[in-house]
């Protein structure tokens, strides 16, 4: 292995296509300068294994804030090569893609003098160099389309607003202003690092131990950043292919589920750690760091000590990819199948000392399937729990699988409810404990208990940000199917009949009771058509917990986009026939509430709108929904919670039921 060289270069130095002889400090005992040159036909490279890029507008708008005043110190850029012709970037790759953007918005501005660069590849952007200089192809279709398709880690979008705020900021600048800011960022300085190695597999490893160090001696990075490269460290060549392939995977399914990768690399180490440290970590923080002082074989660390420090397991970074990429694999799985288990997942459902019934097939693949399509993150460190020690593990019992159970019981309160319950330290030092098993029985048990008082049935209920018709659909399924026939034994369980709660269309439907699937009123009679629109205001409504009942189809049929109190009209009459309407008692919880709060209410009915005009009819219906409607729904909300404080979970009948699995 060649010295380490080291010199400050200007960015006109770094980036133009000149040969630059530039005097470097060896690292030699002596530290003799010598002098090193940059090829002319040089080419910088991000390797696949680098993250996605993460500067905002904000990061560019300080760092042109700083430069137009005055050349500045930019930070090191830290890279390697075995053939002084291709420099792998291991940091800086942030800076140079902005300061690549912000020259080409330079020479877009000017007709004349512009500023050549040299090569710039990406090997997660295809032409990243081209697609920056002709402004991300927005006048070429075909070239655009083929950038997106290529963009591994799905980048176009950020990389196509940082680049098009660079230019908005530099087409601002008056003439003084942009010849200043042109002359000081071409002067200002990186510390340039490279480290010349003959052998391209020690060229990373070397690297990657460059990079830890640095790390460690000064500020800490994204975790992210530092788990990668001790990964790196154990197999870079193995462990590269891997890591391009998980990001791939997760591109692939942004718009299935919300599971960031640091995310599951997170959860990963708080699920796995204390494996390999004999369970002595009791507190990690979000940037795993101990959150207590910690003694672990005779050592002991201080409070915000780096919990990779304590790894001694050579293997263990391997196997955090290994088992993530396989959870990715696993919950692709259940979205494929959808409403009901597939051969697929049946080959995950393995125990070690029998087999499981089909009940209990399908009630754990709607279990994950809900944890997996909510957008909470949180619960999924509970899945990424059950799916290491009991679905990834050869050894794991009938009474191991059953733990999906209480997994769902507490994954449901934390979407559903409010307060204590919106913790993810709770879940961290349960999944930390090597006794976590009981103790998640445990908590199972206190949670139930006071299930009645911490759901909030007014909780707008989102996917990736937005709400929707179905946000909200998978969680009330959850709510009520806790409500119905959750059983409060030894062991929880959920009753058989949950398969037909979540999945069942031909007897029940779950109904968007309050606020309509379709966001409309509509009524047609006498050739006459109402079609009313709801105010945006109340929309996101349809999302709630409280919108939902689940009800006989042949009923529901029957409602229609009707208002809630022609609704509750319409189901009076098949109570009145002593007709069975609700699945469960929930439902008939909230019907009665509803039923208190918009009967008497000012909500129009069908008859009202039968002797008036269409636009009349509609104007009475804009003015209930526009100004009176919200007061009589956060009534309906108040008087549900104090019902159901008031109620008792343990009086289902379904409760003491015993059931076989």
């Amino acid at each position: 292995m060649e010295s380490m060289i080291s010199a400050i270069v200007s960015v006109k130095e770094l980036l133009g296509t000149i040969e630059n002889k530039i005097g470097f400090f060896r690292n030699h005992q002596n530290e003799v300068r010598e002098e090193y040159k940059l090829p002319k036909d040089r080419i910088f490279n991000i390797p696949g294994y680098q993250r996605e890029i993460r500067w905002s507008t904000n990061n560019i708008q300080v760092l042109v804030d700083d430069v137009i005043k005055e050349s500045k110190f930019l930070g090191i850029v830290l890279a390697s090569s075995s053939d002084n012709k291709v420099f792998d970037i291991i940091d800086g790759q942030q800076r140079l893609t902005v300061i690549l953007m912000l020259i080409s918005a330079m020479n877009r501005k000017s007709d004349y003098d512009h500023i050549k660069t040299v090569e710039f590849t990406n090997e997660s952007f295809e032409n990243i160099k081209e697609a920056i200089e002709e402004d991300f192809y927005k006048e070429d279709e075909i070239k655009r389309n083929n950038c997106i398709l290529n963009d591994i880690l799905n980048q176009y979008e950020v990389l196509n607003q940082l680049c098009e705020y660079s230019n908005k900021i530099v087409n601002q600048m008056n003439d003084d202003d942009f010849c200043k800011f042109k002359e000081n960022l071409l002067d200002s300085d990186f510390n340039l690092i490279i480290q010349p190695i003959r052998d391209k597999r020690e060229q990373k490893r070397v690297c990657v131990d460059y990079f830890i160090d640095i790390n460690n001696k000064n500020v800490r990075l994204d975790y992210i950043d530092i788990l990668k490269a001790y990964a790196f460290k154990e197999d870079f060549e193995k462990t590269i292919t891997q890591w391009i392939n998980i990001q791939k995977k997760v591109k692939n399914t942004i718009n299935l589920f919300n599971y960031p990768m640091e995310s599951m690399l997170l959860h990963y180490m708080l699920c796995a750690v204390n494996n390999s440290l004999n369970y002595g970590v009791k507190t990690l923080s979000d940037q795993l760091k101990l959150g207590k002082k910690t003694k672990i074989n005779e050592f002991v660390y201080e409070i915000g000590t780096d919990i990779e420090i304590l790894i001694d397991d050579k293997k263990f970074y391997t196997r955090m990819l290994t088992a993530i990429d396989k959870l990715i694999e696993f919950m692709e799985v259940i979205l494929k199948d959808k409403s009901s288990y597939g051969d697929d997942f049946e080959k995950y459902v393995n125990p070690s000392d029998g087999v499981m019934n089909d009940e209990f097939k399908q009630n754990m693949f709607v279990i994950i399937n809900g944890i997996i399509r909510s957008g909470d993150v949180v619960p999924k460190l509970l899945l990424m729990k059950y799916f290491i020690e009991v679905i990834n593990d050869d050894n794991a019992t009938k009474m191991d699988y059953k733990l999906i159970y209480p997994i769902g019981v507490l994954t449901t309160f934390f979407s559903a409810g409010k307060g204590s319950l919106k913790t993810r330290s709770e879940f961290s030092s349960l999944v930390l404990s090597k006794n976590w098993k009981s103790l998640l029985e445990k908590k199972t048990m206190n949670r139930i208990k006071q299930c009645n008082i911490k759901i909030e049935f007014g909780k707008e209920i989102k996917n990736k940000g937005k709400y929707t018709e179905s946000s909200g659909q998978f969680l009330a399924r959850r709510v009520h199917a806790i409500f119905y026939s959750v059983e409060l034994q030894k062991k929880i369980n959920y009753h058989p009949d949950i398969f037909r709660l979540f999945n069942e269309s031909k007897e029940y439907n779950d109904e968007h009771f309050i606020i309509n699937q379709c966001y409309k009123i509509e009524y047609s009679f006498g050739g006459k058509k109402i079609e009313y629109s709801y105010p945006e205001t109340i929309k996101p409504i349809v999302s709630h917990l409280g919108n939902y009942l689940f009800i006989k189809k042949y009923v529901n049929t029957k409602l229609g986009n009707k208002t809630v109190k022609d609704k509750i009209c319409i189901i009076e009459k098949y109570l009145e026939l002593g007709k069975i309407v609700f699945r469960d008692k929930l439902s008939e919880i909230k019907y009665e509430v509803a039923k208190l709060v918009f009967l008497p209410s000012s909500c129009p009915t069908e008859e009202e709108f039968k002797t008036v005009p269409v636009d009349k009819a509609e104007s009475i219906l804009a003015e209930y929904y526009e100004e009176k409607f919200i007061y009589d729904y956060n009534v309906y909300i108040q008087k549900l919670t104090e019902k159901l404080s008031k109620s008792d979970i343990s009086t289902n009948p379904f409760m003491h039921r015993k059931t076989n699995y």
